[in-house]
């Protein structure tokens, strides 16, 4: 009897233990950025709301050290700010022998942030690394008050850290008189209290501090950091926001979150904290037509056949990404100028009082047709020199724009270009690293026998 109901108690324990088994939840753990936690946290909690099954924990502690953490598998997703280096690379081969997989998650622009008394709104990259190496120390030397400047860092294993150290400071080393933080967070904090603190840090965090415009040289032309520029490639501190993997990985719920991340949905959570969704996933918002102002139909002269003057040309293309914000001053409606037509003859030709404008090949010549003489007797509308000049200044900059985002996409792919020959050099070296240890085995092997 005893022996039937030990057996019947180890059947139950053994049932639930497996049923215990089953339903416990998934684990997935990431680690790394702190620009990214709390958009990692909102990703986690949301997808735990919609998946009960799966539990996410999410740390910090830098970049690389999230790096470092999937390198040595204590963590599933390493999140980054920054590219993974090819010294890192070369540790995950020499390691395991595979690379990590990235997934662009979203993007971001690191912004310079000052206190939102600071009177500066734009600076340039090359001032401002003479600013964090320590070279310029008072703000009257940037056009600002005569104080002194108080820097504010970030640790080392930041990804933001050295991302701003290779792309401003040019790998130079940092003044010994900045304050290292630990978080974006904390720094924003410092800034927003400190009239005289300078700092960088993602986009997202930008609460409560003033970010400055930034220009490439000194010549350029001052960006700000917002999502047009930044996925542009116009803004100088343009990223994108990472997830590493280990390609080995045969978890499948860590490619269903990171699939989810990039979905639709994940990327409406991106936006809704302050980054940048990535391109082409989410719609953008339409900007809503300015209702065309009521006006009543023009006189028509009694018995006599009317020429219709065509309207004066609607900013279209570039022109109209200047025109689309403000709507235009209602104008009030003019009698239709009236021509005599002589029944032969098969085309009317254009009189003084009935001036039509030929068909330009831009907008720059249609603008210009519309400055020539105007006969008051027409009643054509007239548009002020000044508003002429104003749409002239918008498409010089727009052409200026363009032309510094093309050098700016043909340095970054000169950037890239030098990156994977370094990684094509380190492939080289670790394969014939790899052969002479091959080399090495054999030949210890003859020995043995």
């Amino acid at each position: 009897m005893f022996s039937r109901y030990l057996l019947l108690g180890f059947l139950v324990s053994t049932t639930l233990s497996v049923t215990g088994w089953s339903a416990r939840a998934a684990e997935i753990t990431i680690k790394g950025s702190d620009t990214m936690v709390i958009l990692n946290q909102k990703w986690a909690q949301e997808y735990m709301k919609k998946h009960p099954d799966v539990n996410i924990q999410v740390t910090g502690g830098g970049s690389g050290t999230g790096i470092a953490a999937l390198r040595n598998n204590t963590t599933d997703i390493a999140a980054a700010s920054r590219l993974i280096k090819p010294k890192e690379i070369q540790d995950f081969l020499v390691n395991s022998g595979i690379k990590p997989i990235q997934y662009k998650t979203c993007l971001d622009g690191v912004a310079v942030f000052v206190n939102s008394s600071n009177p500066l709104t734009e600076i340039s990259l090359p001032t401002l690394g003479k600013i964090f190496r320590g070279e310029i120390t008072n703000w009257k030397q940037v056009g600002g008050s005569d104080q002194p400047i108080v820097l504010y860092s970030r640790e080392s294993n930041s990804g933001t850290y050295a991302f701003f150290k290779e792309e401003v400071l040019q790998e130079k080393d940092f003044s010994p008189r900045a304050q290292t933080l630990a978080g974006t967070a904390a720094l924003i904090d410092a800034i927003s209290k400190d009239t005289k603190g300078i700092g960088y840090g993602g986009i997202g965090y930008s609460h409560g501090v003033k970010a400055l415009k930034l220009r490439r040289t000194e010549s350029d032309v001052a960006t700000a950091p917002s999502q047009e520029n930044v996925e542009g490639g116009i803004y100088p501190l343009s990223r994108s926001l990472n997830f590493y993997l280990n390609p080995r990985s045969t978890d499948p719920e860590i490619e269903k979150f990171v699939k989810w991340v990039r979905s639709a949905e994940g990327q409406k959570i991106v936006a809704s904290v302050g980054y940048y969704p990535l391109p082409g996933i989410l719609p953008k918002p339409v900007a809503k037509a300015a209702p065309a102002p009521e006006s009543k139909p023009a006189p028509v002269a009694e018995e006599k056949p009317a020429v219709t003057v065509a309207p004066a040309p609607t900013a279209t293309g570039e022109m109209a990404a200047y025109a689309a914000p403000t709507a235009p001053a209602p104008v009030a409606p003019q009698p239709v100028a009236e021509v005599k037509v002589e029944a032969p003859a098969p085309v009317a030709a254009p009189t003084a009082t009935a001036s039509v404008t030929p068909a330009t090949t831009s907008t720059t010549e249609a603008l210009n047709a519309l400055t020539g003489p105007v006969d008051p007797n027409a009643k054509q509308p007239v548009i002020s020199t000044s508003l002429l000049n104003q749409f002239r200044t918008m498409i010089a900059d727009r052409e200026k724009s363009v032309m510094f985002r093309e050098e700016a996409v043909a340095k970054r792919e000169e950037s890239i270009a030098r990156r994977e020959l370094t990684v094509a050099e380190r492939e080289a070296s670790l394969a014939a690293r790899e052969e002479k240890l091959a080399q090495v085995t054999q030949a210890n092997g003859i020995v043995n026998k």
